[in-house]
């Protein structure tokens, strides 16, 4: 019995070390690109892609799987500068704080709403690994002396304006390996190695995809993984980002942004789309029955985004101008995407109808709005089909 119990023993001990030699230690790093400034999907785009709201999701599904998660995001949360902007980068902060984030980056316009972030420093099962921002000269100078002093492992550079084949050049090389995230790229890129040591990608802009690298260390032999993830509405989204966002929309339409947008003047005024109809009739029909143009303005209001100056300016007529679409109480009349918005305004038309009136810029009358960020799928000749209500022949 002794000699069994013995034997049982040194058996347990032997499968206990085959288990630890083979146990693979894995780091998991989720990334994404620039948000360039929009906080959830936008434009006509069919399959919706990105928004922090079902990152999140994603965000969540990944760590109910286990693991150690490192999170990085690219930043620019804005475009522009100004009230609104101020309003969203706030937003954006609370939102990647709540998911839990390690790292994010502040580009240099961003650098007067917030302090850029410092070089954030992990510990994953003895290996030392540092993720920074790669922007300037001065980050540049700090990533050396980084390198020089301690001892690191996997250095993680957040880059922006810079070309794939270029980003890596005069960064400091060592007994480390160098992972290079391009923040500004349009599309994803699929990782590439340009030197010894050293990985190059990106998950592209706007928050449309995320990227998942897997680093392992198994007898001290370095390997990783890959893998792009198109962000959409598959897993949810985390309940506080969305109140988060609520938040937002409201503190925007309590703000009352329209009213306060500078817009140049026209010494023509607008009429709306109801004005045409009693002349038109049968064009009329067809764009409230065939057309998407008709119910624009609606799609906002279900997304609570109809007070939203960005999102506004390309469901209504003649926002850019004075005379054109103000706020919903103001100017209802205005709402949707009407003739006015093709043909130029109407009032002097309306009021003294004659030949002549309502020749277009073709198709830079449309590309406006429908350009590659929000409408990536957009042909001319096809969609000004969808919306014929003139003769075949013209």
């Amino acid at each position: 019995m002794q000699k069994f119990l013995f034997m049982s023993c040194v058996a347990l001990l032997f499968l206990c070390g085959c288990v630890q030699e083979q146990q693979v230690d894995t780091l998991n790093i989720l990334f994404t690109g620039e948000a360039s400034g929009e906080l959830e999907p936008c434009g006509c785009t069919g399959m919706k892609t990105g928004g922090i709201a079902q990152r999140s999701g994603w965000i969540r599904h990944f760590r109910d799987s286990g693991g150690k998660w490192v999170l990085i995001d690219g930043g620019f949360a804005t475009k522009k500068s100004g009230r609104q902007q101020k309003m969203k980068f706030t937003t954006y902060r609370k939102m990647l704080k709540v998911m839990e984030y390690e790292f994010s980056c502040v580009t240099q316009q961003e650098q007067n709403l917030v302090t850029v972030p410092k070089p954030y420093f992990g510990d994953f099962r003895g290996k030392k690994f540092v993720i920074l921002r790669l922007e300037t000269e001065q980050d540049k100078q700090q990533a050396q002396t980084i390198l020089q002093q301690k001892s690191i492992d996997l250095v993680i550079v957040m880059a922006r304006g810079k070309t794939s084949s270029q980003v890596s050049e005069g960064f400091p090389q060592g007994d480390f390996w160098r992972i290079f995230l391009i923040n500004d790229a349009q599309n994803p890129i699929t990782p590439f190695t340009p030197q010894e040591k050293t990985i190059v990608l990106s998950a592209g802009d706007r928050g449309r995809y995320a990227g998942v690298l897997r680093f392992s260390w198994e007898k001290n032999v370095f390997s990783w993984k890959h893998e792009h993830i198109a962000i959409t509405n598959e897993h949810g989204a985390d309940e506080k980002v969305l109140s988060i966002l609520t938040n937002y929309k409201n503190t925007v339409k309590e703000a009352r942004l329209l009213d306060f947008e500078i817009k140049r003047s026209t010494p023509i005024g607008y009429v709306g789309t109801d004005m045409c109809k009693s002349c038109h009739k049968k064009e009329f029909q067809s764009w409230l029955t065939k057309q998407d143009h008709s119910h624009a303005f609606a799609t906002l209001q279900k997304q609570n985004y109809h007070h939203d100056p960005e999102c506004v300016k390309c469901h209504v007529v003649g926002y850019e101008f004075a005379e054109g679409f103000r706020n919903w109480e103001e100017s209802d009349y205005l709402i949707n995407v009407g003739c006015e918005n093709c043909h130029g305004p109407g009032a002097r038309h309306a009021f003294d109808p004659k030949p002549g009136y309502g020749k277009t810029t073709g198709e830079m009358t449309c590309t406006v709005c429908h350009d590659k960020d929000h409408s990536p799928k957009f042909d001319y000749n096809k969609y000004r089909e969808k919306i014929r209500h003139w003769p075949k022949n013209e």
